[in-house]
């Protein structure tokens, strides 16, 4: 495996845009990983401290990043290739970052049950919601893992793109085969949820 250099905080006086942000929930996550075997799907790019953590064990990471392009279908074709396979993969740990944010309520019901067929019961969905702010990125951020569990993004203005800003209630509906686990609220307004997985009944 290659060797992950943590990157420096941000430094406003020498001009830097970037931010490192502390997201309690995915780093107690993080620090569970141990010698059972889990499957991890993240939406997000490829985070070698991810890769550099689930290395220590008998993991599997699939990194199938979402896309805006399409509503009807959100889900790239690294994703279908997983559908059309003879046995179906399931995961235990689903990192979405701020793609929620993104989808409104039709949207992430579509989403939610496709999610929902893929992730074993009681699995865990992770994903940052604006809260505080009622503007938000027109693109989701690029955030990157550290060694030590924190994440490094480049900061931009919200813009004009309006914040759904979803409250538990709202996912819920919104995402019936999932039930809010448990909330973080973030030093910069945002709020760090852990959803899981409903348990599924037989026939399901």
């Amino acid at each position: 495996m290659t060797a992950v250099r943590d990157a420096i905080p941000v430094d406003p006086e020498n001009g830097s845009t970037e931010e490192r942000l502390r997201l309690p929930l995915l780093r107690e996550r993080l620090d569970r990983i141990g010698a059972d075997r889990e499957h991890w799907l993240d939406f997000g790019g490829v985070q070698p401290a991810l890769v550099d953590r689930l290395a220590a064990g008998p993991n599997r990471l699939v990194v199938a990043r979402l896309s805006l392009k399409s509503r009807d279908d959100a889900l790239p074709v690294s994703f279908h290739l997983l559908e059309r396979s003879p046995a179906p993969e399931t995961f235990d740990v689903l990192l979405a970052w701020d793609w929620l944010n993104h989808f409104d309520a039709a949207d992430l019901q579509r989403l939610g049950a496709r999610l929902a067929r893929h992730a074993r019961s009681g699995a865990r969905l992770h994903a940052l919601i604006h809260y505080a702010s009622k503007a938000m990125p027109a693109a989701p951020v690029d955030y990157r893992l550290t060694a030590d569990g924190d994440v490094l993004f480049e900061r931009t203005d919200p813009g004009p793109r309006p914040a759904p800003r979803y409250s538990p209630k709202a996912l819920e509906k919104a995402m019936p085969d999932w039930q809010v686990d448990r909330t973080m609220l973030l030093n910069n307004g945002m709020q760090e949820f852990v959803l899981m997985r409903r348990e599924t009944r037989a026939g399901d």
